[in-house]
This record gives C-alpha cells, sequence and structure tokens, in this order.
C-alpha cells in the first residue's frame, strides 16, 4: 500500500465544489436565460412583423386582383345588355314656372325617366340646376321628393317650357364645328376627334328588342317591338338605363394620391356602382328591376361628374351617346386598391356601335 498524497490531482471531485474554467452540470445562469429569452423575444416579432407585411401586401393584391377582375366583368355586361339596344337622350319641357327651388317640376313626358335620379335644368346658363328626385308620378308627369340645388348648384328659378334633361345622359350635340358655350357642358376626346356633347355622362337609357308574349317575335310587321325585361317577364311599355349610384366618398388625402392629376389633394370623390335598372314607362308606382353589376369601385368627382380624369384637357363622362351615328364610348376610372397606404387607379374604356341606333 503506497499513501496517499494530498496534493497529487484527484480523479474525484468532492460533491458540491467547482473546478475552476469549467461550467456547472447544473445548466445556464439566471442572466443568461433573461438574455437568451429577450432574443428570441425580438426575432419572434421580427418574424410576426415580416410574416404581417407580406400577409398585409398579399391581401392587398388579392384585392386589386378582384377589383380589376369586376371591372372587366362589368364592360363585359354592359357590353352584352346593350348588343341590340336602341339609346335614347332623355328630356322634357317644363309644363309650369318653378321659383327659387319651391314648386313641383311637371313636364310633358316621363318616357325614358327611371324612377329617381337628378335633372338639369338650363345648363350651359347662369340659371344652371340640378335637381334631385326620388319619385315619379306617371299619371300627372310629376317628379316627386325634390331636393333643389344638389352637385354644387344653386336653387334657381325656371320658367314653364324650360328644357329639362335626365343630367346623366351625356349626348353628343349636332353642331361640332363651333358651338356656342352655352350649347355644351363638356368636350370628350372620342374614338375619331373632340366631341361636345351636353349632360353629365354618368347614365344611359335605352330598350331592347321585346317580346311580351313569350315567343321571341322581335317584330310587328317590319317595325321592332322596344320594351325590357322587367322582373321575370319581357314588357313592351318597359325601359332601361345603366346608371352610376354613389356609395361613399374618398378624398385625395386619404388615398394619397392626386386622383385627377390636378396638381394637388384637395379634391374629393364619389366611389359608386353601376346599376342595371329597368321600369314601365307608363305605369304610375311601376315595379322597378334593379341589378348591382359591381362593388363600389366607379370614381366621379364631387361636383364635377364627368369632369377630366387624367388631366388630358378633356373630359371623361362615363357614357358618351351619339345619336348620329349610334356609337356609346364608355370609360371607367376605377378605384382597384390600396397599396403601400395609396391609392390603385385603372382605367377601362370601350366603344360599342348600337346595331339599332337611336330611339
Amino acid at each position: 500500500m503506497f499513501p496517499i498524497d494530498p496534493n497529487r490531482n484527484s480523479t474525484r471531485q468532492v460533491l458540491g465544489t467547482r473546478i475552476p474554467g469549467r461550467r456547472s452540470a447544473s445548466g445556464f445562469t439566471l442572466v443568461e436565460v433573461i438574455i437568451a429569452s429577450s432574443i428570441l423575444a425580438i426575432l419572434m416579432a421580427s418574424m410576426m412583423v415580416g410574416m404581417q407585411s407580406e400577409s398585409k401586401h398579399l391581401g392587398e393584391q388579392v384585392t386589386t386582383t378582384h377589383r380589376e377582375r369586376a371591372a372587366q366583368v362589368l364592360l363585359h355586361r354592359m357590353e352584352q345588355e346593350l348588343t341590340f339596344a336602341a339609346g335614347a337622350a332623355t328630356s322634357a319641357w317644363l309644363g309650369s314656372g318653378v321659383s327659387g327651388g319651391s314648386g313641383t317640376l311637371t313636364v310633358d313626358t316621363s318616357v325614358g325617366f327611371p324612377p329617381s335620379g337628378t335633372l338639369l335644368l338650363e345648363p350651359g346658363s347662369a340659371s344652371e340646376e340640378r335637381v334631385d328626385y326620388t319619385g315619379l308620378d306617371r299619371t300627372s308627369q310629376r317628379f316627386e321628393g325634390l331636393d333643389h340645388g344638389v352637385q354644387c348648384t344653386d336653387p334657381r328659378s325656371h320658367a314653364a317650357g324650360t328644357r329639362v334633361y335626365w343630367a346623366s345622359t351625356a349626348a353628343a350635340i349636332e353642331n361640332q364645328v363651333a358651338p356656342a358655350a352655352s350649347a355644351w357642358d363638356g368636350r370628350a376626346n372620342g374614338p375619331f376627334g373632340p366631341i361636345f356633347y351636353r349632360g353629365d355622362g354618368t347614365g344611359f337609357s335605352f330598350r331592347v328588342p321585346t317580346d311580351p308574349a313569350g315567343n321571341h317575335q322581335y317584330f310587328a310587321g317590319n317595325d321592332i317591338r322596344w320594351g325590357a325585361k322587367i322582373g321575370s317577364g319581357p314588357s313592351a311599355n318597359g325601359w332601361s338605363c345603366l346608371q352610376f349610384v354613389a356609395q361613399r366618398q374618398i378624398t385625395e388625402a386619404q388615398a394619397a394620391v392626386d386622383l385627377n392629376a390636378d396638381g394637388d389633394l384637395d379634391d374629393t370623390f364619389d366611389l359608386g356602382q353601376i346599376r342595371l335598372r329597368s321600369w314601365d314607362a307608363f305605369q304610375n308606382g311601376e315595379a322597378e328591376t334593379t341589378v348591382s353589376l359591381c362593388p363600389p369601385i366607379v370614381l366621379q368627382e364631387v361636383c364635377n361628374y364627368g369632369g377630366d380624369l387624367d388631366n388630358d384637357g378633356f373630359e371623361d363622362p362615363l357614357f358618351l351617346w351619339d345619336p348620329a351615328d349610334g356609337s356609346l364610348h364608355i370609360e371607367l376610372f376605377v378605384l382597384t386598391g390600396m397599396h403601400n397606404q395609396r391609392a390603385q387607379t385603372s382605367r377601362l374604356a370601350s366603344t360599342l356601335y348600337l346595331r339599332n341606333g337611336a330611339l
């Protein structure tokens, strides 16, 4: 037996002691655990922010794609509805005078006017006025539920015999060479050059070949039977229109985009739908069929419907009707979505030549 030298290194370690320079088998210290947890939390937070940003970007792309598709479907649907249509520039004559926004608006005919909408009186003059109506008594040819002086006009007096227009129509005027300034409301860049027109251009009134008996016999002798489908069946007294209907407003400041390219962010726009409406032109309290053709994605500048939306010096009516050649130019400016908190817009246009011309 050899004596044990207390100064020699032992392969054994006394329980509870720690050899200098070596980590304890008991694990990390509290400080180390806190530091590691903090780093992990930062990494996870960074990953979450990245995932949220990617998810938001993907959502924006999906919304944009959906709205662009909706605009294309809208254009195609309108082309289908108008394939065999005949258009009309809807107007009438005021039967009795109106004094400063008081009194009723009674006309000689209400044919072609939808059950609700906006009237335009004395355009191009100091007495120009737009009047909203919510009802139409076709027995007495009287517009009801009047709201005078809308769309930045003032209530005015109008004498009997004043021409009353459905404001939504934008119809090319006859004199396209050198018309007086009071004879037109806008000048659009048409398919073959500038076109002077009267109206706002946010709607179009029309009729289609119709057989009330449902036998697809659209002629009475040599004449076309005109009408529209109302509800489930065709009507010989039927009329239809395409009409912009505002749903809500958006400002350029909110959109963070100069939507009409006029150099500022001060303008306000109505965002709305295009609706297809059909009604009986001679029945009081008539049944009406209304179909929304798109979500609220179509832009129109407040107090300047049909105005210049791309700053090219020409107005941009949604619908521009030329009875002379049967052409209908459709131009849509749509809000497709937001990207990086900025509005994204698209422009779609089409020119149709209605096979049956004008009524």
